[in-house]
């Protein structure tokens, strides 16, 4: 049987379990603390004397056990302190306690979990520090605290570390000023007052001499070249600027004013600043603008100024409208209006044309109706109107509407100071005036239009209600359209026929010239007339051979042919969708042993001579190409002579699998640029092998272009595949080798010759064809993906059996005949030595042979 003090002590452990899990289920033991405070602004500034005000956003983190959200689980206190150090060693009888309100305030009731940070936005803060300098000087940290609300659900247990301090520095986050500046307007005029009308929903520009005055404690330095203050234009309506019932607010132009930067001493120093503008707008309607009385001016803290003001209550000074000095200006409700409407505009040219970049004359007349409420009365020394003429892209003239103002005026003053009654009609006229339309902006020229608008010296007391019919425009176009005139802007000139006669008979010899006969046809695929102009020819015909079925991607320049076009019109002009024919025509064609191989059409190509002034708004269309050819719709049979052995010998045959010679002439400049890219690149690679005796590279240049890589022979077809023998011509002088470190240095004529294949000082030179075929191989996927192809051998010329390479295979000869051809050599180089020792007097002889390049 158990003890009963046994049982006694058992229940009283009952009881205490009991007690202790229902402390733990009622609250959690957490550690909450403030990680970082931001602020809008990001500076926080307090001017001491005043109120201040900052929203705050205050991270807060928990170190502790989770927190469970609830109605109320932070609130926070702000307060200035005055510490060595920190929040626990303040001086508490120096705190200045801020207000906080936690209306606006985001996550209070938020839940916290262990390890993770809150961010509690919209907190806002207003201090007051004292105005007393003393107090003032003992502030040293704003501080903030946070603690658990009134509906929190955990308890703190380390409440030393709720609090975040930001020291004060006027280089920091948190800035103090303990002396202060108080600037107000202690007087203002507005220039010219009496000359001033200030009308109903009419802009007037004013300029304005104010004089500031600095009240505060502290004074404002010079900020050089930095503005330190800024202005602003009130209207008001009301007596008093705190007590106004309605305003209308107008920014200030400060950049003619030249002491902006001027500093300000303390207690009462002034500064006067002159040249401030601004443009002020009464606002209707007519009982609205009854109600403004006042015009007002405002001084602020410039933007970038390093100084702050203590309160910007009594930073403003308003005056009566009236035409006193000590007043502002009139104010005009009245609302005068006259509504100009422009019709009947009539535009006169010389000629239907208006050329490019070219002045043309033009006359021009418009009707102005008064629509208005009043008459306009005439002028005896000012303008009543002004008359805008524009180049615009739209028959409607608004702020969206692209315009060329055509400054040329020549209209008779007293036109311009009529009057005009309601419902009368006056006229304007200009003559002679200058118009020009530039070729880079003619796509956005379709339109003229003339604007009739008041002069500024009415506009105070007259005001066109409805602008959008205060002018009137004319479409360019033809005459016979009852339209200005044309503008030659979008001429598409192109070669729509180009044929050869007698092709089946015509045959071109290489190196020798041709006569041939040709037929042409141009056609205008733009939208606008070609006109004729004076003295001028439209168009340059050229005859051309190419490698190319389009001129423009040919890789050989300085094949132009002769072409008689003396006896034609060149100067005709051609209607939008219209053509002409030149037939008949006679020229020449010569075709150098050089590129016979390479070039495949024959073309015309129609050009704009510069100075013409009309614009070829698509020059891809401007060449028609003929392949060589003995049908009738080609351009006559290409007759190639052999290469030279020299050239064979450095020649490398490429075998093109499946590439049909059909589709050689489309391929024939991709394969020259591809080979003399990739002897560029294999050149750059081993200077010395290309370049011998040049010394060292110092630059990456080129050694061939494109032009450069000739064809040996016609492409041959093979089967399915195609036969390419090709050589590169080397001028000695070329950038790569030109840029060596030994520019003239004697060679050796053995090496010479092993390098390049010469036959006399005026003969073509060619690469070395190891060079040429290395090149090749080195760079053989870029040719393949160049040409859409893939190569099947690279053989050198000279190793290629005698039938040729029709399956692709290298030339291999017998073991015995390649003994039989080095004994043969060794015999002849050892005769022709024995012949020179024996013909040369014994001084001469071992001579070492050199050649300066």
């Amino acid at each position: 049987m158990i003890p009963k003090l046994l049982k006694t002590v058992i229940l009283l452990c009952l009881i205490l379990t009991l007690l202790i899990s229902n402390t733990l289920a009622e609250g959690n033991i957490t550690d909450i603390s403030i990680s970082s405070i931001t602020s809008s602004p990001t500076e926080i500034v307090l001017v001491a004397g005043a109120s201040n005000t900052v929203t705050m956003e205050i991270t807060i983190s928990n170190d502790g056990e989770d927190v469970e959200g609830s109605n109320t689980n932070f609130i926070f206190e702000a307060l200035s302190i005055s510490s060595s150090s920190d929040y626990e060693t303040r001086t508490t009888g120096s705190d200045i306690m801020g207000t906080v309100n936690l209306d606006a305030a985001t996550n209070l009731g938020a839940d916290l979990s262990n390890g993770s940070t809150l961010v509690i936005a919209n907190v806002v803060v207003t201090f007051n520090l004292p105005e007393s300098q003393t107090e003032c000087d003992a502030q040293t940290h704003l501080c903030v605290v946070v603690s658990p609300g009134s509906g929190a659900t955990y308890e703190e247990t380390e409440i030393e570390n709720n609090d975040l301090c930001i020291p004060y520095d006027v280089s920091g986050s948190a800035k103090k000023f303990c002396r202060y500046v108080d600037l107000l307007v202690e007087d203002f005029s507005v220039v010219d007052p009496d000359t001033i009308v200030y009308g109903m929903g009419i802009g007037k520009l004013i300029s304005l001499n104010v004089t500031i005055e600095n009240n505060g404690t502290d004074s404002i330095d010079d900020a050089s070249g930095t503005a330190n203050y800024e202005f602003n234009v009130y209207v008001i309506a009301g007596d008093e600027f705190e007590e106004r019932t309605g305003e209308l607010k107008f920014p200030t132009v400060i950049t003619e004013v030249d002491n902006i930067d001027a500093g300000i001493i303390e207690d009462c120093g002034s500064e006067l600043f002159t040249g401030i503008t601004t443009t002020v707008i009464i606002a209707g309607p007519n009982e609205t603008c009854e109600d403004y009385s006042k015009l007002c001016v405002q001084v602020v803290r410039g933007t970038s100024a390093a100084f702050y003001e203590r309160s910007e209550d009594n930073n403003v000074l308003c005056k009566d409208f009236g035409t006193e000095m000590t007043q502002v200006g009139q104010k005009s409700c009245n609302r005068n209006e006259i509504d100009l409407h422009v019709s009947g505009l009539t535009v006169t040219t010389t000629d239907e044309f208006f050329p490019l970049d070219e002045a043309v004359a033009i006359d021009i007349a418009a009707n102005v109706t008064n629509i208005g409420q009043v008459n306009l009365p005439s002028s005896s020394g000012e303008h009543n109107f002004v008359i805008k003429k524009y180049l615009t892209n739209s028959g409607v003239l608004n702020s969206n509407t692209h315009t060329i103002e055509i400054t040329d005026v020549n209209i008779e003053g007293v036109q311009l100071q009529q009057d005009i009654a309601v419902g009368d009609v006056i006229s304007f006229d200009e003559s002679d005036l200058n118009v020009t339309i530039p070729t880079n902006q003619c796509d956005s020229v379709t339109h003229l239009c003339v604007q009739v608008t008041l002069d500024d010296s009415v506009s105070d007391l007259y005001v066109d209600p409805n602008p959008n019919n205060n002018y009137i425009c004319k479409e360019f176009g033809p005459q016979s359209d009852n339209k200005i005139g044309t503008v030659p802007c979008n001429v598409d000139i192109r070669v729509s026929s180009f044929t050869v006669d007698d092709t089946n008979t015509v045959s071109y010899d290489a190196g020798q010239s041709r006569d041939i006969t040709v037929n042409i046809q141009l056609a205008n695929s733009g939208t606008d007339h070609l006109p004729v102009f004076d003295n001028q020819d439209n168009f340059v015909v050229s005859l051309l051979v190419t490698d190319n079925g389009q001129v423009e991607s040919s890789t050989d320049d300085g094949m132009q042919q002769t072409l008689n076009t003396n006896a034609l019109q060149l100067n005709q002009g051609i209607d939008a969708g219209a053509s002409i024919d030149f037939n008949d025509v006679t020229g020449s064609v010569t075709i150098s042993t050089d590129i016979c191989f390479t070039v495949n059409h024959l073309c015309v190509q129609v050009t704009k001579p510069t100075n013409v002034p009309y614009r070829d708004v698509d020059q891809t269309n401007n060449d028609k190409c003929i392949q060589f050819g003995s049908e009738n719709d080609l351009a006559g049979q290409k007759s190639c002579t052999d290469a030279d052995s020299e050239k064979m010998s450095a020649s490398v045959v490429v075998t093109f699998l499946n590439l049909p010679a059909v589709r050689w002439s489309e391929k024939t400049s991709i394969f020259r640029k591809a080979v003399s890219d990739a002897v560029n690149e294999y050149c750059n690679g081993n200077f010395e092998e290309c370049c011998p005796d040049k010394g060292s590279k110092t630059a990456n240049e080129n050694i061939s272009t494109p032009k450069d890589v000739t064809l040996t022979q016609l492409p041959e077809q093979v089967g399915n595949n195609l036969r390419i023998v090709s050589a590169v011509t080397f001028n000695p002088d070329n950038p790569l080798c030109s840029s060596g470190t030994d520019a003239r240095r004697r060679r050796s004529f053995p090496e010479l010759i092993s390098t390049l294949i010469k036959r006399d000082t005026d003969v073509t030179l060619y690469l070395s064809v190891d060079v040429l075929t290395d090149a090749i191989i080195a760079k053989e996927s870029d040719i393949e993906q160049a040409m859409g192809y893939t190569m099947s051998s690279v053989i050198q010329a000279r190793n290629e059996t005698q039938t040729g390479a029709s399956d692709g295979s290298e030339f291999s000869p017998e073991p015995w005949l390649i003994i039989v051809m080095v004994v043969c050599a060794t015999l002849i180089v050892a005769v022709i030595s024995a012949m020179i020792y024996l013909a040369l007097p014994a001084r001469k002889r071992n001579p070492a042979f050199y050649i300066y390049q």
